[in-house]
């Protein structure tokens, strides 16, 4: 099913990802970088993903909204990762929020570069509170489904 994705911010440019880029020191995987310049930001529907190999009581979750480009915002991307620093795993960039404050994460450096991960907030003093959601940006949106009744 296609994504759709609805309350974008206002449309951003190749030059306010590279200052982006350039704050946070590497460069956006391109499928993701992509997405930030056709929508910035947004809600998508339908947005229910998986979970998969883990040991958490829930097997699927959705996305409440994507992270944009908005200095000031409370999804704007640079100020969710400079809030979450030492607190996710430093090869990963939170993306997106499910409702429960929970943050999917694409690795932005090392050999997972480009993949999605969940970051379940509930399980922060632990181990592994990371988990594997798909092999790229495309791959999550490609993935996301309604809720089944």
């Amino acid at each position: 099913m296609p994504v759709t994705i609805l309350d974008a911010e206002d449309p951003i440019t190749y030059n306010d990802v590279a200052r982006l880029e350039e704050r946070l020191g590497f460069r956006l995987p391109e499928d993701y970088r992509a997405f930030l310049l056709q929508h910035n930001g947004g809600r998508p529907k339908p947005n229910v993903f998986s979970l998969t190999d883990t040991d958490l009581a829930t097997t699927e979750d959705t996305i409440a909204w994507f992270m944009c480009i908005k200095p000031g915002d409370v999804n704007d991307l640079l100020e969710t990762a400079s809030a979450l620093q030492g607190r996710i795993p430093n090869n990963l960039l939170p993306i997106a929020v499910d409702p429960f404050g929970n943050y999917i994460c694409i690795a932005v450096l090392g050999p997972d570069k480009g993949r999605i991960y969940f970051w379940d907030h509930e399980l922060e003093s632990t181990v592994s509170n990371v988990y594997f959601l798909a092999d790229s940006f495309d791959n999550l949106l490609h993935s996301l489904r309604e809720l089944e009744s």
